[in-house]
C-alpha cells in the first residue's frame, strides 16, 4: 500500500553556468520511517528538479522522480491493524475529507452522469430513478450475476454508486482486478489511482463543497504552526457541518453470505462512518 506515514517539504537551488540564473525549487518528500527521512527525500527531490531546470530540459521530468507515479500527499489520521499488518489507513485528502485506504479489500467507484437540474429535480419529486443511474445499477447487477462467487454490497452515493467486495481479497494492480472494474463500470480515473496507490479507496466523510464549505485554507504538510492551527479550526467546522450529511446508503447485497474477516472489519468501519438514513448524500 503506497500510503506514506510521513511527508515533508524541501527546498533547493541550482545556478545555470551559462547565464548565472539561479533556479530555486521546492518539492515534497515522503517516508514510512520518519519525518527526518521524509525531509531528506524532499530535499533530494528538490535538488533533482533544480538540476533539471538548469539543464536543457530535454530529459523527461519523470526521470527526476517527479512524475505521476508519486503517492497522494495526504495526512495519515489513523491506521487499522497491528504491527506490520496494516489493514487500512485513514487519510485526510487535500479537499479535507477522510478517506479509507486498504491494500486488499476491493471498493469499486462507479460515477453516473448527472441529468440537468430541472430534470433531476423532477425525478426526485416523482420518486423516479434517473435513466443513467438505472443503467449503471443494472450493469452492476449483471456483473454480479456473471461473478456469482463474489459477495457484493452496493451503495448509492451523491455521484453514483460504490461497490464493496465482501467475499475475498484482491490485488489492486492485478489484471484480474482491472477486468472486474471494467465489468462493473468503474471510473477509469479511480482504476488508475488504485494502481498508483497500490490500494483501494473509499471516501468516509462528505465532500466539503457539497456541505457549503470551501477547501481547507492550509495544505498538508503545514508550513508552520499557524498553518496547522488554521487547518485544525477548519476541520472542526467541517466536522460540525458534515455531520448533517451522509456519504452513501446501502442499496442491496448480492452473492454468497460469507464475509472475509478483513472485509468484515472494514465494512463495520466504513458503514459506521458513511451510512446514515434520512440524511442528504454528500
Amino acid at each position: 500500500m503506497n500510503i506514506p506515514r510521513h511527508w515533508a517539504r524541501g527546498e533547493a537551488s541550482a545556478q545555470d553556468p551559462a547565464t548565472g540564473e539561479l533556479h530555486e525549487t521546492s518539492a515534497y518528500g515522503w517516508s514510512d520511517v520518519s519525518i527526518a527521512d521524509a525531509t531528506r527525500s524532499a530535499i533530494e527531490r528538490a535538488q533533482r528538479v533544480a538540476q533539471w531546470l538548469r539543464s536543457d530540459q530535454e530529459q523527461d521530468l519523470d526521470r527526476y522522480a517527479y512524475g505521476a507515479d508519486r503517492p497522494l500527499r495526504e495526512m495519515v489520521v489513523r491506521e487499522l491493524g497491528s504491527g506490520d499488518r496494516r489493514l487500512a489507513a485513514i487519510t485526510r485528502n487535500q479537499s479535507g475529507a477522510l478517506v479509507l485506504n486498504t491494500p486488499n479489500v476491493a471498493f469499486i467507484d462507479v460515477d453516473v452522469p448527472k441529468r440537468g437540474f430541472v430534470a433531476g429535480l423532477m425525478d426526485r419529486i416523482r420518486g423516479r430513478t434517473g435513466v443513467a443511474e438505472r443503467a449503471a445499477l443494472e450493469r452492476m447487477q449483471a456483473a454480479s450475476d456473471a461473478h456469482r462467487t463474489l459477495g457484493i454490497r452496493i451503495y448509492r452515493t451523491a455521484g453514483g454508486f460504490r461497490c464493496l467486495i465482501t467475499s475475498g481479497l484482491f490485488d489492486p494492480v492485478a489484471s484480474a482486478t482491472a477486468e472486474l472494474f471494467t465489468a462493473f463500470g468503474c471510473d477509469p480515473r479511480y482504476t488508475a489511482l488504485c494502481r498508483v496507490q497500490r490500494s483501494f479507496r473509499a471516501r468516509l466523510t462528505p465532500k466539503p463543497w457539497r456541505c457549503g464549505l470551501h477547501r481547507p485554507p492550509a495544505q498538508f504538510p503545514f508550513a508552520d504552526a499557524d498553518a496547522e492551527a488554521t487547518h485544525a479550526a477548519w476541520v472542526r467546522e467541517y466536522e460540525a457541518v458534515s455531520a448533517r450529511h451522509a456519504v452513501c446508503e446501502l442499496v442491496e447485497t448480492r452473492g454468497p453470505a460469507y464475509v472475509e474477516p478483513t472485509a468484515a472489519v472494514l465494512i463495520r468501519e466504513h458503514d459506521a462512518a458513511t451510512v446514515s438514513h434520512g440524511k442528504p448524500l454528500a
